[in-house]
């Protein structure tokens, strides 16, 4: 289960007494299946739905861990529970996962001159470890892992709800910036519930010269 375990990081939040230990590592198939009986601490599609402005089906977060060759998804680890508290997934080549014809034309704007293009589909922390810059180490760990594997003249882009002004933040602080608006982006989740917050979302992007 921990074969690809990564470094370890302290994080201290607000009131905190002791610092949070936590590991990031590469999430498997192993984590959807072979722990869903034993350990409900790791169950990152739950978290997940509870953590985003839009839910989603049980098909959607097993692709993110058993399509290796179109995801990378990290997750990052509160080590003494070994319980997920986070999760950072990313499309590493927009042009092979999907017709270019389907998108929105602010991001096809992005994938002029660019060599690959990259697309952040998920990135959450789970409400009770916000705050600690977990989800800040979360995208360092995956601009990392893009810079290494991707050549030059490469872009990655992301969504954000509009009205998730901490997350904004956190992305133009390490060097994202605004591409442009998608009105009602989020819609009503697939069992009908109706979501939180603005329903618009901004488009992110960065350049990786």
């Amino acid at each position: 289960m921990h074969s690809n375990m990564q470094q370890l990081n302290t994080f201290a939040g607000a009131g905190q007494s002791q610092p949070t230990l936590v590991s990031y590592r590469i999430l498997t198939e192993d984590d959807f299946v072979a722990v869903k009986d034993t350990n409900p601490g790791l169950l990152f599609f739950r978290l997940g739905n509870r953590c985003l402005p839009q839910r989603y089906h049980d098909d959607y977060w097993l692709g993110l861990v058993s399509s290796p060759d179109t995801y990378t998804t990290f997750g990052i680890f509160e080590v003494y529970q070994d319980s997920l508290i986070g999760v950072v997934s990313v499309v590493m080549d927009v042009r092979e996962y999907c017709s270019v014809e389907y998108l929105s034309e602010v991001e096809k704007s992005l994938m002029a001159g660019a060599a690959q293009v990259c697309y952040i589909c998920t990135l959450f922390v789970a409400h009770t470890s916000r705050s600690q810059g977990m989800g800040r180490g979360l995208l360092l760990r995956c601009i990392e892992h893009i810079r290494s594997t991707v050549p030059r003249s490469s872009v990655i882009y992301l969504h954000v709800q509009a009205s998730n002004q901490p997350a904004i933040s956190m992305y133009t602080n390490l060097g994202f910036q605004q591409a442009g608006m998608i009105p009602g982006y989020y819609k009503d989740s697939f069992d009908g519930t109706p979501q939180n917050g603005s329903m618009d979302a901004l488009i992110l992007y960065r350049r990786f010269g």
